[in-house]
């Protein structure tokens, strides 16, 4: 599949500020997608050359001066900030000690002139900053919205806002925080029939999904394993993983990725396999990678990274984990490989990796060393002689739990 078309698969679950960013990226490397950046400008307030609508900045200044006591009460001006005009001024613990003593609800704040219909229209300021591309004011007065108890405010519809504000505006943490937020609400046992029987939740779910995508590839190395959490979390009754395989097929390319970025994850990467194996609706080389690596077809797993490298060249999300992505790959095929070969040729292993004869004995050492596998290099016959063991007792049990009751069997 060309990544054009994953643009189409993804799109459409996407928030439309959130689309216009993915597709600056493809257009700045030349896919046709000026029509379709055209498009997600006209559902904006903000222009094409830069600015924002006239209207839209008028509607704007008029809710700044209705909510203006709000603002000076909850929120600081920063002095050169590009990101933020408005810094809300409490902290986390501020905010659950005035909550303790009442000090943040709609009853103690209307002596502040701070009533429910202000906090309204405080909320509409914030979608109205997020629609001129302003997504840390945006987020920053969607914080003061949270916190407000008795405004009646939609907090879902508040929760998504902050979502993508705090993802458009790199604020990871922060967008990962709220992520997780909605997820709990979208697994609170207390509505069993939220699950999988209406049409609205399923798309909810996968609105989700591809939401995490930018906080978790986007937010650097500590976030990818989250989405492995999502998806394979027996707790949840694997709700997510049954919207890819019926909704969303496409975003098995993400799992995979994450399977790799986290290999010592095994139950993880056998499920992620059992996906790739069962899905017939997608596939492309990153997601048969994965399960080449699976059923130990390792020459065909070696010939497929050059082609596996192309792709995350041109992937948003995994542009960034490209190496981490490749080398893990490599160390999975090669691990397996010594575990099924009583002698690994390191010529062989050179060719195969594109390497020199020495590169490849010091990589393969490396490779030893991080395993529980073990080795003797024979640096006469060039090649490395695996030492047969016995499998511990612990490691026996931990594979018997590790694939027991509470794990989906493929």
């Amino acid at each position: 599949m060309s990544d054009t078309q994953m643009l189409q698969r993804v799109l459409p679950h996407l928030d439309k500020h959130l689309a216009l960013g993915l597709l600056s990226f493809y257009q700045h490397k030349g896919y046709p997608v000026d029509d379709a950046v055209q498009t997600m400008f006209n559902h904006t307030s903000l222009l094409p050359e830069g600015g924002v609508r006239p209207e839209h900045e008028a509607r704007t200044q008029e809710l700044i001066e209705r909510v203006a006591p709000a603002l000076d009460y909850f929120f600081d001006k920063p002095i050169d900030d590009e990101v933020y005009t408005y810094r809300f001024k409490l902290t986390s613990s501020e905010v659950e000690q005035l909550r303790t003593q009442g000090e943040l609800s709609v009853d103690y704040l209307h002596d502040k002139q701070i009533t429910k219909q202000m906090m309204r229209d405080v909320m509409n300021l914030a979608f109205c900053f997020y629609d001129k591309g302003a997504y840390g004011d945006a987020a920053e007065m969607l914080s003061l919205c949270q916190c407000i108890s008795g405004s009646d405010l939609p907090m879902d519809y508040i929760l998504w806002g902050k979502l993508v504000c705090d993802s458009a505006a790199a604020a990871w943490q922060s967008a990962v925080e709220t992520a997780d937020r909605i997820h709990d609400n979208q697994n609170s046992a207390d509505d069993e029939a939220f699950r999988m029987n209406k049409g609205t939740t399923v798309r909810a779910r996968a609105w989700l999904l591809h939401g995490v995508l930018f906080p978790f590839f986007k937010g650097g190395t500590q976030y990818h394993t989250k989405l492995l959490f999502y998806i394979f979390d027996h707790k949840s009754d694997y709700v997510y993983r049954r919207v890819v395989e019926t909704v969303c097929p496409h975003y098995l390319r993400y799992i995979c990725a994450a399977v790799l970025l986290n290999r010592t994850r095994h139950n993880n990467f056998r499920e992620a396999a059992a996906m790739a194996n069962s899905i017939y609706e997608y596939s492309d080389v990153l997601t048969r990678l994965v399960s080449l690596i699976h059923k130990c077809e390792l020459e065909d797993a070696i010939a497929l990274l050059p082609q596996v490298g192309d792709l995350l060249d041109e992937d948003f999300f995994l542009l960034d984990f490209k190496e981490d992505i490749l080398e893990n790959a490599r160390l999975l095929i090669f691990q397996r490989y010594m575990a099924i070969h009583s002698v690994v040729s390191i010529p062989h292993v050179a060719e195969r990796l594109n390497m020199t004869k020495e590169d490849a004995e010091v990589w393969l050492v490396n490779l030893i060393s991080s395993s529980k596998q073990r080795a003797k290099i024979d640096s006469v016959n060039e090649q490395l002689n695996m030492v047969p063991q016995s499998k511990a007792v612990d490691a026996v049990v931990y594979d018997k739990l590790e694939n027991g009751p509470n794990s989906r069997r493929s």
